[in-house]
């Protein structure tokens, strides 16, 4: 490069052999803010740059620069000033296919909502965006929602902590069906409650993309658990689903149950933090015995005690496609390890069991040591936090 040092050629990324490439990341780290459009050092905005060669390189410290106005002591960036830096965003990634692109944490409010909606609309790159803790709203999740039923591009939007509500969540479910292109949604830490959801549920009875979706920590009772499990034997993409943090209990983990009965896709379900207790656990009990898809199911952080863990341990013996149970952090004691100890003496399958945080004894984990030897599949057992006790010899 002659003349400013600095004066990278990005639009020429795709020649570049490995070395080049990272000799680019560093200099983008260095480039004075006249170059760059006032791109200021930070974790988070650009992540990652792809060439049309498929090679990758991780660009770090680069964020786009907060304009602020106070708000109620809070400062927001305004919505022109984003629109700025997202084009000078574009310039400098010219010829380049930038495919991710973070924006936590920069409060960039329904104002901003509504910039990344007209930068959705014309982008024909981007895949991933994450907008995580940025206030946007419902406002914003509807001006989301309209980019999403154009845009062809994107795979996966991460809107967790965005406070967008039922309303907010409702625009986005209407837009799936028209949308053919997003795999991934995080909807989590929204107070989206039962509302929210039964439009999501409707949406996947028909959203054939759809893999993964994210509603933990949210407002979701029973009664929004029950509309999810009606759409479960129709939808036939969603692979992942995280209720964690939600208020399900028992009669909610029933319906997902049923719904797991027809269900032929789901592999990971998370009930972490759920409010479930024993009969809860015979429900994905019961599940399990005829359930062939599920691969990954987390009941960590319940109230599930010797009972529950007896009705799992039943299923195991029986199941043949679980590879990972969580279970920690619940009420199981010496009764349900020895249950569990059993069932690992018989299943060939199960890969990980995580015990730790309950209320095992010696006799329990004697007995969860002695499965080890004789298991040939487990490859992860925890049960580290469990009540003390002498060492096993």
């Amino acid at each position: 490069m002659s003349g400013n040092p600095y004066a990278v050629n990005v639009g020429r990324m795709q020649s570049l052999t490995e070395a080049r490439m990272q000799s680019l990341t560093d200099a983008l780290k260095r480039m004075p803010e006249e170059l760059h459009g006032k791109l200021l050092p930070s974790e988070s905005a650009l992540r990652l740059l792809q060439t049309s060669n498929g090679m990758r390189r991780i660009v770090q410290n680069a964020k786009l620069p907060t304009y602020a106005k106070a708000k109620n002591g809070v400062c927001f960036p305004d919505g022109p000033a984003l629109l700025e830096e997202l084009e000078k965003l574009e310039r400098l990634t010219a010829g380049c296919n930038v495919t991710v692109l973070g924006l936590e944490h920069c409060q960039i409010n329904y104002e901003g909502a509504e910039v990344m909606m007209e930068f959705l609309r014309r982008n024909t790159t981007l895949e991933k965006l994450n907008l995580l803790d940025n206030n946007i709203g419902t406002v914003g999740a509807r001006a989301l929602a309209e980019a999403l039923r154009i845009n062809t591009t994107l795979t996966s939007l991460g809107l967790a902590k965005n406070i967008i509500k039922d309303n907010g969540a409702r625009a986005l479910a209407e837009a799936l069906p028209s949308n053919t292109t997003l795999t991934s949604l995080d909807l989590a830490e929204n107070l989206i409650g039962n509302d929210g959801v039964e439009a999501l549920a409707e949406a996947l009875r028909s959203n054939t993309t759809l893999t993964s979706l994210g509603l933990a920590k949210n407002m979701i009772v029973s009664l929004g658990a029950k509309a999810l499990a009606e759409a479960l034997p129709s939808n036939t993409t969603l692979t992942s689903l995280d209720l964690a943090g939600n208020m399900i209990v028992n009669r909610g983990v029933w319906s997902l149950a049923v719904g797991l009965v027809s269900n032929t896709t789901l592999t990971s379900l998370c009930l972490s933090n759920s409010w479930l207790e024993d009969d809860g656990a015979q429900a994905m009990a019961d599940a399990l015995d005829i359930n062939t898809t599920l691969r990954e199911l987390k009941l960590s952080l319940n109230n599930i005690g010797d009972g529950g863990a007896r009705a799992l341990a039943a299923a195991l013996c029986r199941n043949t496609t679980l590879r990972e149970l969580e279970l920690s952090l619940n009420k199981i004691g010496d009764g349900g390890a020895r249950a569990l100890a059993a069932a690992l003496c018989r299943n060939t399958t199960l890969r990980k069991l995580d015990l730790h945080g309950n209320e095992i004894g010696d006799d329990g984990r004697l007995a969860l040591a002695e499965a080890m030897h004789l298991n040939t599949t487990l490859r992860e057992l925890d049960i580290i936090g469990v009540l003390p006790g002498p060492s096993l010899p």
